[in-house]
């Protein structure tokens, strides 16, 4: 089983489904409780230099994004359903 959530808010999300499998005649509701946090990211540097460019011509600089989020180990354990 998959679940999939992209939250426009950062609050606590409550989610009621049914679970169902018509073949075996088994309905089963639960609650799905989950609460997003906002990703702690930020660039590889405070800002870009691109040096003396004429006019009409083009310049790149690659910069990179990284990201500080602690990602538990156990991120399904703290997924609460109830049957």
């Amino acid at each position: 089983m998959h679940f999939e959530f992209k939250s426009s808010s950062l609050d606590l999300i409550e989610s009621f489904w049914q679970f169902e499998i018509s073949e075996q005649n088994i309905s089963v509701p639960f609650l799905l409780v989950g609460q997003t946090r906002d990703p702690a990211i930020a660039f590889d540097r405070s800002h870009v230099n691109f040096r003396s460019v004429l006019i009409g011509q083009i310049s790149s600089v690659a910069i990179y994004i990284i990201t500080t989020t602690n990602f538990d180990d156990n991120l399904y354990s703290q997924i609460i359903v109830a049957v």
